[in-house]
């Protein structure tokens, strides 16, 4: 778990100036997870569950639409995780709209067509059952857009099941880390992000349903904007 002490001292979702019950302290360690690096990308382990389980449930709507005709299965599949992120799994949950978090589900989806469909498919049936045909990698899944401080989320003020509004104490917190992101390994990072970056087709979807406010904007987050000189 990641360390609660330091978390109340450097999470832009930390109310530095609050005395938090141990409820509120116990809250909010739930909500906070681990950060790995997967080649050279910084995510956090929810990633891992959102390509997973919600990329498995992208998978079987978009097999669903396909199977019922629709146009567009990719789109279908893509409104399961707005809806969720606009209710139970980002708003009511935690106070969060991730981008970060839908990139991972359509990747997963990805993942989910590459396992069981085309010319060359991960599984294959043999006389000993079902059997992977080549190894499995994350790597050609996991991209930066993952990285919810390069695809930066919305954040909601207001009650969530965390007990932690978020809007106002994140656009308080975001300019204490200016220096930081102005450091040479952020830049580095930044830069390395930049000569890697995928936009995947729910990337740019998501962009258009943003351009044209059915999407809430993060751009007032975005600590590139807040931090510019």
């Amino acid at each position: 778990m990641p360390n609660i002490n330091l978390a109340l001292r450097e999470s832009i979702f930390s109310d530095h100036d609050s005395k938090w019950s141990q409820i509120e302290r116990a809250y909010f360690t739930i909500q906070l997870d681990e950060i790995i690096n997967v080649g050279g990308i910084y995510i956090g382990l929810d990633k891992l569950t959102h390509f997973t389980g919600s990329g498995y449930l992208y998978y079987k709507t978009y097999q669903f639409s396909k199977k019922a005709g629709s146009r567009n299965p990719f789109g279908m599949a893509i409104k399961i995780g707005i809806a969720g992120e606009k209710t139970v799994i980002g708003r009511m949950a935690t106070g969060v709209f991730s981008y970060g978090d839908l990139e991972a589900n359509y990747q997963g989806l990805k993942f989910g067509i590459d396992m069981c469909e085309g010319n060359n498919p991960y599984l294959k049936k043999s006389k000993d059952g079902w059997e992977f045909s080549r190894v499995f990698d994350i790597n050609s899944y996991v991209n930066p857009n993952w990285d919810e401080s390069y695809n930066p989320s919305f954040y909601y003020d207001g009650l969530n099941i965390m007990l932690s509004p978020k809007s106002t104490i994140v656009q308080k917190n975001i300019p204490d880390f200016c220096d930081a992101y102005r450091s040479s390994f952020v830049i580095d990072q930044l830069q390395y992000y930049d000569s890697i970056e995928y936009r995947s087709a729910s990337f740019y979807h998501l962009d258009s349903l943003i351009s044209i406010g059915d999407l809430p904007n993060p751009s007032m987050y975005n600590i590139k904007n807040i931090c510019k000189d």
